[in-house]
């Protein structure tokens, strides 16, 4: 609306949830807030909505059910959790099972009551579920839950890279990190300070604020694509960067257990760029140039090659490319090109293997 801020998705319809009770619910009792942000899920998902936020967490901060803090640190019993993950992972089950696909996006936290990083599955919900207490049937398997949960660390930015900012919570439920410190943002009244006013703008921090921006890139690359399963959507966003973010030395509770190349601990940092034109290139299309004076492109749908990788640049000038529908390593790696009516080889980066001047060509298996 030419105010504020901008989101990372434009053109897109925002479906919202208030798990908040009303003055008449909190003056009865027996509101059950964990429940009703569960059921936010279902509310989301049936409505449309194949990507959902959850910038929420219980809360480490406080001394509430669940909580020993006999160990240095803040942390909730391991039946606490498992009983969060167990509501999670059935409700992501039985939206499964009716058909529904989406992925779920979910903040890891901001640390204990001193506000350093610990690990993440204290956040309970989503961030909780793992293999060993997820809920499965036959039908919906563990993997099938967890392939489609990103958790989210907040990272910011030093002199050298990034690190992950000291209160995030961190461990092996983290799968990506995004920006979260000082991150220019609306302002409702609930996070209010002395220089701010409800309904203005400010700078907030947390994983609540980097959360988001996941669900973003996430959203962008479903767009891309709308065949895509939540488990590829979550594939593509987590596995295609280019930054990685350092663990925190001032959070040790909040290690990394995961190491790049150079043995630095730490998580992949989010990337829009890569991870949007990781989807294009899976989508099941190939450019081929048009001769005319614009030089041009046009997309041409091309079946069954979601699984190969055609990098054409420079471009080919061609009447046809024939990419075979077998499942085999030479197929994959080549493919018949057509030219005024003749044939050739090419291969999967673009190089003629064999210029165009067959008259026919016969696809026979490797086994014949």
């Amino acid at each position: 609306n030419g105010k504020g801020v901008a989101g990372i998705v434009w053109n897109k319809e925002l479906i919202c949830h208030d798990w908040n009770p009303t003055w008449l619910q909190e003056k009865l009792d027996g509101w059950n807030t964990e429940q009703a942000i569960i059921g936010g899920l279902y509310y989301t998902v049936t409505s449309g909505a194949k990507v959902i936020n959850f910038s929420c967490g219980i809360d480490t901060a406080n001394k509430e059910s669940g909580l020993d803090c006999n160990k240095g640190f803040t942390e909730y019993s391991q039946e606490f959790l498992d009983k969060s993950a167990n509501k999670a992972s059935r409700m992501m089950s039985f939206l499964l099972e009716g058909g529904y696909d989406f992925v779920v996006i979910q903040a890891a936290g901001n640390g204990d009551k001193n506000r350093l990083g610990i690990d993440a599955k204290n956040a309970g919900f989503f961030a909780s579920i793992t293999a060993e207490n997820c809920y499965t049937n036959s039908n919906v398997s563990a993997d099938d839950i967890l392939d489609r949960i990103i958790v989210v660390a907040n990272a910011e930015q030093i002199d050298n890279g990034y690190q992950i900012y000291k209160s995030s919570n961190g461990g092996s439920r983290i799968d990506v990190a995004a920006p979260g410190r000082n991150i220019y943002s609306c302002i409702t009244g609930e996070a209010l300070n002395i220089t701010q006013t409800k309904g203005s703008y400010g700078y907030m921090s947390g994983t609540s604020m980097a959360a988001p921006m996941v669900t973003g890139v996430a959203s962008l690359v479903w767009s891309v694509n709308k065949d895509f399963t939540g488990e590829e959507v979550k594939d593509i966003v987590c596995n295609n960067y280019s930054e990685w973010v350092k663990s925190n030395s001032e959070a040790p509770n909040a290690k990394s257990p995961y190491a790049d190349k150079n043995g630095c601990l730490g998580y992949p940092m989010v990337n829009a760029k890569l991870a949007v034109e990781e989807a294009i290139r899976r989508t099941d299309t190939l450019v081929v140039p048009i001769e005319d004076e614009t030089q041009s492109t046009e997309f041409v749908e091309i079946e069954e090659t979601k699984n190969y990788e055609w990098y054409l640049n420079p471009t080919i000038e061609a009447d046809n490319i024939i990419v075979p529908d077998y499942d085999n390593e030479l197929f994959e790696k080549y493919a018949i090109i057509e030219k005024d009516g003749k044939f050739g080889l090419i291969s999967n980066k673009g190089k003629i293997e064999v210029d165009c001047k067959y008259m026919g060509y016969e696809i026979c298996s490797l086994e014949n």
